[in-house]
This record gives structure tokens, C-alpha cells and sequence, in this order.
């Protein structure tokens, strides 16, 4: 039995049970605000928005001052493109599920078998390829992708079917000091954050019949404060809701005890102050599963992937807006005059006469060339965005320079592929705990 301030769940008043749902939030979103920002940042990024800086006194990103006059501002998305790279390396092979049999039993053969042709049916039939490459994507820029596995009766025309289903990594939420056990997540709680329209509310039968009628419309775009940002851009900065909507909040609360259906986990679901449906589940584990780009089963959230190589590709920017700005300002045509030279210039058909008193002095002028280890500050700022992604030339399908040979070649994809098997063998023991 659930008990808050030593007072038995079932005690508890509808509003003291969503106030207890609503600390349990703002808790973990304090905690996690780091992180969020993180994910924005490298979001803003991978999108292109690479002028952008971190605001240290609100704590927010914000963009860089406007462009002076001749300012070029160029922008290589390597992280993008490296990311990309490292993505179909990962998923290269197709991962989905192999069944082995336990023993050498012909019955438990078989059946391996039979659950082997299910297993594949699925994987076709829900198109989970998608699952596998967002989960991956997603964590290359999180360090978690995120997968709730559940059963839709309406589906196949009320048969039934299994629901495979991504979540954003920042609508979901458990207890700072949740960990992985066995690739199963053990936490106090579990919630779920998302918006509806409120007429949908009104006619869901999941919820309390009297109670999904009294939902108000809220002005959230999500709960989350950066994710509200990246909508509300994508949106294209439009704030005005045609529909109105409600973020709908669902919290799973882990008992120690066994419920009266003989699960562990108790389901809460709310919107602004309205119980919407409250009930006893048979799950003995939460049906979410997390796939950990670093495997790390003290910890759930650690430092994204891609965190370290966004630095590294702002100076590789930076270096060429500057290479482009010397370029434009060289081929500029200047002339150094004296003072009083009296120059002049006549135009025709065959060309341009300059004319300027006898005795002056008039010459081009000559604008010293780059520095000679300008170039080498961007080949040495490449080469470390490749050691921090893990992904060279050879993974990029560039000939690295100097390699001569295929076997050169080969070797160079061998050490890639070493640096990014934790990525393999992390999505692979993912699917494991999925299947």
C-alpha cells in the first residue's frame, strides 16, 4: 500500500493525490533542467542554428548579435552529417530478434521456431525499422531513447495488436535516482506528459465519465519549458491555439506490495485539477524501456554523444567565415594613391584609362596573405571531431589522405567500427529486453 505522510493511498483526496503527483514532477524537472538544456542546445544545432550562445545569468540560449557589415556567417552541420553516418552503421545490419531455443527438446525447437515467425511478422508488420533507427537517433543527441510496448485492442479491425511506440525523451519523467536493473527501469514513479485536445478528453471512455467533462483548456505547448520552445519555433512562432488543449499528465506509482490485481504499479492520469482515471495494474515492471547510448546501469541520463563534438564544429565555422571574409575583402580592387593625384578615369569600348598628374605615385595595393597555420587549426579541429564522434573519413566515404590501398582502407573502417561497437552492442541488449 502506497502511504504519503503516513497516510494510507485510499485515505487520500483527489486533489491530494494530483498535489502529490505534481511534487513528484516539479522535483525531477528541477533535477533533469541540465540535461534539457543540453538536448536544446544540441537540437538548435543539428537544425543549423550554430550562431547561438548560453545566456550564463538566465540560464537560457539565445542568438548572437546581428551580423556587422561584410560578416559572413557559414555553417558545415558535421555533427550532422557524422551523426548520420554513425547511425547507419549502427542499424547497417537490420538488428531485430533471433530466437534461440533453451534446450534441444523438438518441442522447444519448434516453438522457437514459431515465436522466431511471430517475432518477424511483427517487425514487418509494424514497420519497427522506424523504432530501431528513432531510438538510435534520438540518443545520439540525449544519451536515451525511449519505447513504451503495449497492447491496442481496436486494432486490426478489433482483433488486437502489440503497440510499439517512441516518447520524447522530454515528456517522460521518473525519480532522480531511478537506475537500470536487468535493462529495466526501477524508479519510484514513472509519468508521462502529454497534450490533448479537450473535446478528445471529453470522449475518451477511459476516463471517469463526470470528470472528463470538466477539463479546461491550459496555454501549455508541453511541460517541459525548452521543448515548449522548440514547438512554439516550429510552429513558426504562431502562439494562438485554433484547438483548445490540456496537457494530460500519466503517473504509474511503483508499491512495494502487490496490488488486489497482484502488480506492483498503481495508474494515475490527470488533467489540471480532474481525477481522470485511477486504477490497479497487473504490470510488474513499468512497460517503458530505455536504450542507453553509453551502457551505464547506475544512471539513466549521462552526457549526449554528440555534446563534445558541437565546440569543435563551431570553431570549424567560425574558421571558414573568416577564410571567406579575408577572401572578399582581398578581392576587393584597391588602389593607394598620394594626396592631390589627380587621377581620373576614362571609359570606352576597349577598356578603362586611368589618368593622374605627372609625378604622382599610383600603385595597386597588396594585401598580405593568411597566416600559414590558419589551415591547420581547421584539418586539427576536423580530425578531433572524428576522434570525439567516432566516425573518420573512411565511415564519412572519403579516401583518407595518404591511404594508398584497400587494405589501408579496411583497416581504417576496423578501427571505426571498434570505437562504435558499444553502440551495437548497447542497441542490441535494448532489443533483447524489448522483444
Amino acid at each position: 500500500m502506497i502511504e504519503i505522510q503516513d497516510r494510507p493511498w485510499d485515505k487520500l483526496e483527489d486533489d491530494e493525490k494530483i498535489s502529490y503527483c505534481e511534487k513528484l514532477l516539479e522535483d525531477v524537472k528541477t533535477s533533469r533542467e541540465n540535461y534539457d538544456m543540453e538536448w536544446y542546445m544540441n537540437y538548435q544545432f543539428e537544425q543549423g542554428n550554430h550562431y547561438m550562445m548560453v545566456n550564463t545569468v538566465t540560464g537560457t540560449l539565445e542568438a548572437n548579435p546581428p551580423k556587422k557589415k561584410g560578416e559572413v556567417r557559414i555553417m558545415v552541420n558535421k555533427v550532422r552529417s557524422t551523426k548520420r553516418a554513425i547511425l547507419n552503421y549502427v542499424t547497417r545490419n537490420q538488428p531485430k530478434w533471433e530466437i534461440i531455443p533453451g534446450d534441444t527438446d523438438e518441442e522447444t525447437v519448434k516453438n522457437a521456431r514459431k515465436i522466431g515467425k511471430v517475432m518477424d511478422y511483427l517487425y514487418r508488420r509494424l514497420h519497427l525499422e522506424q523504432m530501431v533507427s528513432g531510438v538510435v537517433d534520438t540518443g545520439l543527441s540525449t544519451s536515451v531513447g525511449i519505447v513504451e510496448v503495449d497492447w491496442d485492442e481496436n486494432a486490426e479491425g478489433g482483433i488486437g495488436q502489440v503497440r510499439i511506440r517512441q516518447h520524447d525523451p522530454y515528456d517522460v519523467w521518473w525519480d532522480r535516482r531511478a537506475y537500470l536493473y536487468a535493462g529495466r527501469l526501477v524508479s519510484r514513479f514513472l509519468a508521462k506528459t502529454l497534450i490533448r485536445s479537450v473535446e478528445e478528453i471529453k470522449y475518451d471512455k477511459r476516463y471517469d465519465e463526470e470528470k472528463r467533462k470538466e477539463v479546461k483548456p491550459d496555454e501549455e505547448l508541453a511541460t517541459s519549458r525548452l521543448k515548449a520552445k522548440i514547438i512554439r519555433k516550429e510552429m513558426g512562432g504562431d502562439d494562438e491555439k485554433v484547438i483548445p488543449t490540456v496537457t494530460v499528465k500519466e503517473f504509474l506509482l511503483w508499491d512495494d506490495e502487490k496490488n488486489s490485481k497482484g502488480g506492483r504499479i498503481k495508474l494515475l492520469t490527470y488533467a489540471g485539477d480532474q481525477l481522470l482515471r485511477e486504477e490497479d495494474l497487473e504490470d510488474t515492471e513499468y512497460p517503458v524501456y530505455i536504450y542507453q547510448i553509453n551502457m551505464n546501469p547506475l544512471k539513466v541520463y549521462q552526457r549526449a554523444w554528440v555534446s563534445d563534438a558541437v565546440p569543435l564544429n563551431k570553431v570549424i565555422d567560425r574558421a571558414l567565415s573568416q577564410k571567406i571574409m579575408y577572401m572578399n575583402q582581398a578581392l576587393v580592387y584597391r588602389v593607394l594613391a598620394e594626396k592631390g593625384h589627380g587621377a581620373g578615369t576614362v571609359s570606352n569600348d576597349m577598356g578603362e584609362i586611368i589618368e593622374y598628374n605627372k609625378g604622382r605615385t599610383i600603385a595597386q595595393m597588396v594585401m598580405n596573405p593568411l597566416p600559414a597555420g590558419y589551415d591547420s587549426v581547421t584539418n586539427e579541429s576536423n580530425a578531433y571531431l572524428e576522434d570525439v564522434l567516432g566516425a573518420h573519413d573512411a565511415a564519412l566515404g572519403r579516401m583518407p589522405t595518404g591511404a594508398r590501398s584497400g587494405a589501408t582502407l579496411e583497416a581504417i573502417q576496423a578501427a571505426d567500427s571498434n570505437n562504435l561497437t558499444g553502440l551495437t552492442a548497447s542497441l542490441e541488449s535494448f532489443l533483447s529486453v524489448v522483444g
